[in-house]
């Protein structure tokens, strides 16, 4: 957005500040009493530090726990929602590892199918998903 923008580095931190809340304001008002004077990508950094553990942690949390419960697509769709944070914080995490997740979170009936299938990517995993549950449903 800065740059987009093409807003000047020692006016950055000031307008991020802006844009703080509650929580992000008291821990500005420490960091500023100790880092005064410090440039934008050390700012940028140790905001980044403090927030992230507690956001990135929920979210591994929430796709670890992510279970089928009703239709395949609003399952596949909060899916697709947790798997982009996750690679965003992760990006190691193999394609296998998705379609391993996706398919031990589906419902029982269609999970049995969807394994034997042994499908190779996301996009294989999540149309053999929705193919046995139509199946399942005629």
């Amino acid at each position: 957005m800065f740059t987009l923008y093409q807003v000047p580095e020692q006016q950055r931190i000031s307008l991020a500040f802006a844009y703080l809340n509650n929580m992000g304001d008291a821990w500005f008002q420490g960091w500023i009493g100790i880092k005064e004077g410090s440039p934008w990508n050390v700012f940028a950094d140790d905001l980044c530090e403090r927030f992230r553990d507690r956001s990135m942690m929920d979210v591994v949390e929430e796709f670890n726990k992510l279970k089928q419960e009703g239709i395949v697509q609003t399952y596949q769709l909060k899916f697709e929602e947790l798997r982009s944070l996750m690679m965003v914080h992760n990006p190691h995490l193999t394609e296998g590892y998705f379609v391993s997740s996706f398919i031990s979170s589906l419902g029982d009936e269609v999970r049995l199918m969807v394994k034997m299938m042994q499908p190779q990517t996301i996009k294989q995993t999540t149309e053999s998903a929705q193919l046995q549950e139509l199946t399942k449903r005629l």
